[in-house]
């Protein structure tokens, strides 16, 4: 068997071994993929917002915001983090820079680091958001309430 035949077939060989490591490894508790239930995050407080931690890593923190009629953040931002928000259900207010945008069920918004903004709840519903913040900022933002 010539050499290039013999050193293909290895290397496909340690590739398949890798494979199979990897798998065994997610089967042993190694998991690279997470599944969360946002339904399980979705829940109310009539005193305050909450706020439900889907994932929170080095790269990315993802959680649920929830608030009932009339609850909301303060102008706030989020150092060089992107913020990603979507409007799972309800209705609202959000303020980036002074400027006061209608929000509702569906829609998706994206702010940079550097843009302050708010949140609340004008409606006359619950209201749930989807939020991403990329990088995750700091371990003051991954705290549940």
């Amino acid at each position: 068997m010539p050499f290039f035949a013999l050193t293909v077939r290895s290397s496909l060989s340690d590739v398949k071994k890798n494979m199979i490591n990897k798998y065994k490894n997610m089967k042993h508790g190694g998991l690279f993929m997470k599944i969360e239930k946002i339904a399980d995050k979705i829940v109310y407080k009539d005193d305050n917002l909450t706020k439900k931690i889907l994932f929170n890593e080095s790269r990315v923190l993802n959680f649920v915001l929830n608030f009932r009629p009339g609850q909301g953040v303060p102008p706030h931002h989020h150092e060089q983090s992107d913020l990603i928000i979507h409007v799972l259900v309800g209705q609202g207010e959000m303020g980036v820079d002074d400027k006061i945008h209608e929000i509702t069920e569906g829609d998706v918004i994206h702010c940079k680091g550097a843009e302050v903004f708010s949140l609340k709840n004008t409606g006359d519903k619950d209201m749930s958001c989807f939020v991403i913040l990329a990088p995750n900022p700091s371990a003051a933002y991954s705290i549940e309430v």
